[in-house]
């Protein structure tokens, strides 16, 4: 089997390339590393070749610029392309964890625009968690999409039964559809791992 690699010369300048960009995100001179990793990322692109490695630098040129979107993106990509290299897996970890605390803030904003992007991504590489779930089901109700809402909740109740939060969503929606019986279930629940539905609410559209 053939295999395409970088020879000799070509692979140690492009290497010295790799030590200077990391060398600048050291130094958080973010724009300069990332631009000579963007131009690695090209002219390997062009030879038939993809690097993990770029990928995972330009990941973490990411996170440090608190582009959250961006930097989980990219580490499922370098990811892709090196399963087990541990590096990339502790900053999948890094990322994941900074996004999903973000999810689960009270400072976050229920209608904030990348949740929908966060929340796809942390499925996708399977980072997500019950935070996660409910981050996303109120994006949803707060969207005035209540079906799409309530059958998240539905199956993040089913899959986490002890989460709280996904129980005390899942009644105040119900109760504002009018499934009254679904909202009082809900509630039982809430009141049963310790706490109170009503202190939950649920924004429409922007109104309460």
């Amino acid at each position: 089997m053939a295999f395409r690699i970088l020879k000799g010369t070509a692979r140690r300048a492009f290497l010295r390339d790799v030590h200077r960009a990391d060398a600048l995100l050291q130094e958080r001179r973010l724009d300069e590393g990332r631009a000579i990793l963007l131009g690695l990322r090209d002219a390997l692109a062009r030879k038939g070749l993809q690097s993990a490695e770029v990928i995972w630098s330009l990941a973490v040129a990411a996170d440090c610029g608190n582009d959250q979107v961006e930097a989980l993106r990219l580490i499922t990509e370098a990811l892709a392309l090196d399963p087990l290299s541990k590096g990339i897996n502790n900053s999948l970890e890094i990322i994941a964890g900074r996004v999903k605390a973000a999810l689960a803030s009270k400072d976050w904003t229920v209608t904030e625009p990348s949740t929908p992007a966060l929340y796809r991504l942390l499925v996708d590489v399977g980072e997500a968690d019950e935070e996660t779930h409910v981050a996303m089901a109120r994006f949803y109700a707060a969207a005035g999409e209540a079906d799409a809402a309530l059958a998240l909740l539905e199956a993040t109740t089913t899959v986490f039964p002890g989460c709280r939060e996904a129980w005390a969503e899942k009644a105040a929606v119900a109760r504002r559809l009018g499934d009254v019986a679904a909202a009082e279930r809900a509630d039982l629940e809430v009141a049963a791992l310790g706490g109170e539905a009503a202190s939950v609410t649920v924004t429409w559209r922007g109104v309460a």
